[in-house]
């Protein structure tokens, strides 16, 4: 069975009948990599695409209501008239849902943090086909256990989620990326500590190699003085800019799409600050192949991936992200999968 809800009821609905018929039942959005014929499984398919809708928008309160399957692009740019943004940009092809689902980082998470950060309240729909919301519209509104952290990195094992009430902020003055064209990447992994070390402040940094060469990526933003500022050290590390871009979130927008986080022909990996900078200075020759190395995602994509670079990857300490689902890990998330859901309604793809 495959089943398209298009609104929370309606989700609740075919839950309760899966529930009926002692079926399991998974809810995905986009980027799930299921493969092809889904009616021939043992379980229930759920997509939560169609759960995109806008509720509300309130510049004066910097907040807005929406559904969990809205992509990061299309949220975007209902925001964009308003001259308010969300700073978890990138992956714009993903779902909100999706990305707090998986755990996935965006190209601004130095600065701005993680999703986590910038959700307040979040309906969800329980093992039972029950709906509930924790959360609210202000800052200090929980008492005891934060429900609406429960979908970080549970991949829909624990609940389904089904909208978020998001933090907007203000779109920063200015909004730079500043390229830096280097010779190899002993010499990447020897520049970019220094950016951390100098506490420039910079939104994303990311060391890309692709057709356009070997480079190092900074994305600055604020007001025009302390953007300026910010150009000033960076210039002390790597002198004159080998390219500036103004428009940061144009710039991103266009790499996530030339590095999607769900496409099967990259190969991704994930690991800590110390370790991709550790990976860095260890990678071959730049015209070998393609990759991305961004130290604000904790994240390393590369286009082609042999048995050496598979094993310098490893030996740098990172691990395999898998985006088609991960079993959960650790006594805690045990204990509140047997509390929410005893009878395992929810399927993990694993």
């Amino acid at each position: 069975m495959f089943a398209k809800p298009n609104s929370a009821q309606m989700a609740s609905e075919i839950l309760i009948e899966t529930i009926a018929q002692k079926r399991q039942l998974l809810a995905f959005g986009l980027g799930h990599g299921l493969g092809s014929a889904p009616e021939q499984r043992d379980y229930v398919l759920m997509s939560c695409r169609e759960l995109n809708q806008i509720e509300s928008v309130e510049p004066g309160n910097l907040l807005a209501s929406v559904g969990a399957g809205l992509t990061l692009e299309d949220l975007d740019k209902a925001l964009a008239p308003t001259g308010l943004y969300w700073p978890v940009t990138g992956p714009t092809e993903r779902t909100l849902g999706g990305i707090m689902n998986d755990g996935l980082l965006g190209a601004q998470t130095m600065a701005k943090g993680t999703i986590n950060d910038w959700i307040l309240g979040a309906s969800f729909l329980t093992a039972k086909g029950d709906i509930v919301s924790s959360g609210g519209r202000t800052l200090k509104n929980v008492s005891g256990y934060d429900f609406t952290r429960l979908a970080w990195r549970s991949h829909g094992s624990l609940a389904i989620s089904l909208s978020f009430i998001v933090k907007l902020l203000p779109r920063p003055a200015v909004a730079p990326v500043m390229r830096y064209r280097v010779d190899s990447p002993k010499l990447a992994a020897n520049l970019l500590p220094k950016v951390l070390l100098n506490k420039i402040g910079a939104w994303g940094l990311r060391l890309v190699n692709d057709d356009d060469g070997l480079r190092i990526v900074v994305w600055l933003g604020g007001f025009g003085e302390l953007v300026k500022h910010q150009q000033k050290q960076l210039a002390s590390i790597f002198g004159e800019s080998s390219d500036t871009f103004e428009d940061g979130f144009g710039y991103f927008n266009e790499h996530n799409r030339r590095w999607p986080t769900g496409v099967s022909s990259l190969t991704r990996y994930i690991g800590s600050r110390a370790q991709l900078l550790n990976l860095a200075g260890r990678l071959a020759n730049p015209a070998d192949y393609s990759y991305d190395l961004d130290l604000g995602a904790g994240r390393f994509a590369a286009s082609h991936v042999d048995e050496k670079l598979q094993t310098t990857v490893l030996n740098s300490g990172l691990s395999p992200l898998n985006l088609q689902g991960r079993k959960l890990e650790g006594h805690i998330f045990r204990r509140l999968k047997k509390f929410l859901d005893p009878d395992h309604t929810f399927k993990s793809i694993s």
